[in-house]
C-alpha cells in the first residue's frame, strides 16, 4: 500500500537525489551540486503555486513530483488548472507503476479540488496520452543569420532588464496570458526564481511611454563548428510582444548583433513567423524534394486534459465558440476518470456551451478525452480528427458545423517551464 503526502523539508535531499538520477542532464553530480540544488529548491518556494509531493512504499520514498495550482487561459477564459511537474521515480523502482500512480494521485487531487483542466510537459507523449492528455500547440525553432531579420526603424526603446524590472516583466507577460489560449499566469516569485536559477540567461525589453510592451530572454552558446573563439550563437528562449513596434525593435536588437554572432536561434509559436525574415531558410541549407527549402524544426510539448465537462463549460463564460445554435451529445472515453466517461449533452448558443439534462441532440460525437482536450484547446480541428478516425459522428452532414464551432483563431501556446 502506497503512502502519498507533502514532503517535509528534511526530505528534500532525498528528493534531489532521486531527481539527479532521473534527470542526469540537470548536472546534479557532486555533493556540492546537490547542496546547491537543494538550496535553490528551498528558495524557489517564494513561488507559492507549487507543492512537493512524495510517494512512499514500505516507508521508502520511491517517487516525487510537484503539484502546481495554475490559472490557465482556455479560449480567452482564465480558469484554475492543475499542473504536474518534476516527476521522478527512484531508479530501483522503475517498471513498478510508480509514475502511473503519481499521475492517478495528481488527477484525483485536482478533481477533488474542483478544477476542470490539468496540464503537464510529457517525458513521453504516448505515456500521458493513454492517460487522457491531449497535445497542445507546436513550437518552431528557426536558426538563421542575423541579417535575415528586419532592420525596422531602430531600437531606441530597447534596454536591458534586471531584477528591479520583475514587476514590469510580470505585468507584461500576464497581459499576454489574458490574450493567448494555453498560457499560464505568472507571479513575481516565479520571475525571481528565473533570475536566480538561470544565471546564463539575459533579458532585454522594449519600454514605450513607461510601459514594457515586449521582451526577449536569450543566452549565448558556442556553435557546433566554430570558426574561431569569437564565434557565437545567440539563442532566444522567449519572445513576448504586444505591438508591432515592440516586435520590430526587439528584432532590430537581434539583427544588430551580426558582427558578434553567426547564428540566431529563435523559438516561437506563430505558424507564419517566417514571413518577416528576408531569408527564413535554415542555416544548414538543407532541402526537400522537389525544391522546398528547410526553414525550421517543430516540436510538441505541452499537453492539456479536460477533467470534467460540466465544470469546463461552467468556467468558459466568455463567448468561446462559433455563434451557432446547436445541441451536441459529446460521448467521451475516459478510462482514468470514470466520472468524466460517457455521454453529456451540451447546448451551444451565442458562443457559449452549457450542459443540459439528457434530451434529444442534433448530433452525437464520440472521441477519447485526449483528442477532445486538443480539440477544445484549438490544437486540432474536428474534421481532421474525423478524417484520422480519431472521432466519430452520427451524421456526416454536421461535420462542417462542428469543425467551425470548435475552430479557434489561435493555436495554444505555453512558455511556462514547470
Amino acid at each position: 500500500m502506497s503512502e502519498v503526502r507533502v514532503l517535509k523539508d528534511e526530505e528534500f535531499p532525498e528528493m534531489i537525489r532521486i531527481c539527479a538520477e532521473a534527470y542526469p542532464s540537470m548536472g546534479m553530480v557532486t555533493p556540492e551540486d546537490k547542496r546547491q540544488w537543494e538550496q535553490k529548491f528551498r528558495s524557489s518556494r517564494r513561488d507559492p503555486t507549487w507543492t512537493p509531493y512524495g510517494l512512499f512504499r514500505g516507508g521508502q520514498l520511491v517517487g516525487v513530483w510537484r503539484n502546481f495550482d495554475f490559472t490557465l487561459n482556455v479560449r480567452g477564459n482564465l480558469i484554475s488548472a492543475g499542473g504536474l511537474g518534476m516527476v521522478a521515480v527512484h531508479l530501483a523502482h522503475k517498471k513498478e507503476h510508480v509514475a502511473r500512480e503519481i499521475v492517478e494521485t495528481f488527477l484525483a487531487h485536482y478533481y477533488e479540488r474542483g478544477d476542470a483542466m490539468t496540464t503537464l510537459w510529457p517525458f513521453r507523449i504516448d505515456f500521458y496520452h493513454k492517460m487522457g492528455f491531449g497535445l497542445g500547440g507546436r513550437r518552431y525553432q528557426y536558426r538563421v543569420r542575423p541579417e535575415s531579420l528586419p532592420k525596422g526603424r531602430g531600437k531606441e526603446h530597447v534596454r536591458f532588464l534586471g531584477e528591479a524590472d520583475i514587476p514590469a516583466l510580470n505585468e507584461c507577460y500576464n497581459r499576454i496570458v489574458e490574450k493567448q489560449t494555453g498560457m499560464i499566469l505568472h507571479n513575481e516569485g516565479r520571475w525571481h526564481n528565473r533570475f536566480e536559477f538561470w544565471e546564463k540567461l539575459r533579458s532585454v525589453g522594449c519600454e514605450i511611454d513607461g510601459r514594457l510592451e515586449g521582451y526577449l530572454i536569450y543566452s549565448f552558446k558556442t556553435p557546433d563548428n566554430p570558426v574561431s573563439f569569437m564565434d557565437a550563437e545567440l539563442v532566444v528562449n522567449e519572445l513576448i510582444y504586444h505591438t508591432p513596434k515592440a516586435l520590430s525593435e526587439l528584432l532590430a536588437f537581434l539583427r544588430s548583433q551580426l558582427d558578434q554572432v553567426s547564428l540566431i536561434t529563435l523559438e516561437v509559436s506563430e505558424d507564419e513567423f517566417y514571413f518577416l525574415m528576408s531569408n527564413p531558410t535554415i542555416a544548414s541549407g538543407d532541402r526537400m524534394a522537389p525544391t522546398y527549402h528547410e526553414s525550421h524544426v517543430a516540436g510538441l510539448g505541452i499537453m492539456y486534459r479536460v477533467m470534467d465537462l460540466k465544470r469546463l463549460f461552467d468556467g468558459l463564460r466568455q463567448p468561446s465558440f462559433a455563434d451557432d445554435q446547436i445541441t451536441i451529445e459529446i460521448d467521451l472515453s475516459d478510462t482514468f476518470l470514470p466520472q468524466n466517461d460517457g455521454p453529456r449533452v451540451v447546448r451551444f448558443e451565442n458562443g457559449v456551451g452549457k450542459l443540459i439534462d439528457r434530451s434529444a441532440a442534433d448530433v452525437k460525437v464520440s472521441l477519447d478525452v485526449a483528442e477532445f482536450s486538443s480539440l477544445l484547446m484549438g490544437a486540432v480541428g474536428f474534421r481532421n480528427l474525423h478524417t484520422y478516425s480519431l472521432a466519430r459522428i452520427s451524421d456526416l452532414g454536421f461535420i462542417d458545423r462542428i469543425d467551425r464551432l470548435f475552430a479557434y483563431s489561435q493555436r495554444p501556446s505555453c512558455v511556462t517551464a514547470f
